[in-house]
């Protein structure tokens, strides 16, 4: 199961547009917000995953959407910190347009772009960038943080979602900062 407790929200969106059969958010702001997760039984699963079985009777818009000073508690776990969760996105027939997606966490954060659709098979083209601050060297323990590395991930091609998951992807993977890894590491 899940609970959540948000110390602030406040939600800017326009009511009439689903006279037109959109769900138009233009803002959503939550501060404070505590996800607690305890186990449950998995559930059985009839049939394989069918992203057109998720079509919606409605558009959705979600524009300026942020979440900030997020806590994810499950059981005896230390809790883990998302600093900020930001999101544009559109959700028309069926194709997805997402004009952003941004997670920050005190060790660095990624960025996503991209499009995808509602079918079968799902077409995939997503760009991603990120950067993680890694822990300092054992013999540097006093540094308050270690060297960071940056890097981007682009994704294009389709999932096949049946029985077996059958997928066709092109990617390129970029990094740099990988010399203070290690320095017989190239720089990029």
């Amino acid at each position: 199961g899940m609970s959540i407790k948000i110390q602030a929200l406040s939600l800017n969106w326009q009511p009439a547009a689903l006279l037109l059969r959109r769900l138009k958010v233009d803002g959503v702001d939550a501060n404070g917000i505590i996800v607690a997760l305890t186990p449950m039984e998995p559930a059985e699963q009839d049939a394989p995953f069918d992203p057109v079985s998720l079509q919606l009777p409605v558009g959705i818009s979600l524009q300026a959407v942020q979440f900030s000073n997020l806590q994810i508690i499950q059981g005896e776990l230390p809790p883990q910190l998302i600093n900020s969760i930001s999101l544009d996105a559109n959700l028309e027939n069926n194709r997805l347009s997402l004009k952003h997606l941004t997670v920050r966490v005190p060790e660095g954060g990624v960025s996503i772009t991209g499009t995808s659709a509602l079918s079968n098979p799902m077409p995939l083209n997503f760009e991603t960038s990120w950067d993680w601050i890694l822990s300092p060297p054992n013999e540097d323990a006093a540094a308050a943080s270690g060297p960071t590395i940056t890097g981007a991930f682009t994704l294009s091609g389709d999932i096949d979602w049946a029985e077996k998951i059958g997928f066709a992807l092109d990617y390129r993977v970029r990094a740099s900062g990988l010399e203070q890894l290690a320095p017989e590491l190239p720089a990029q």
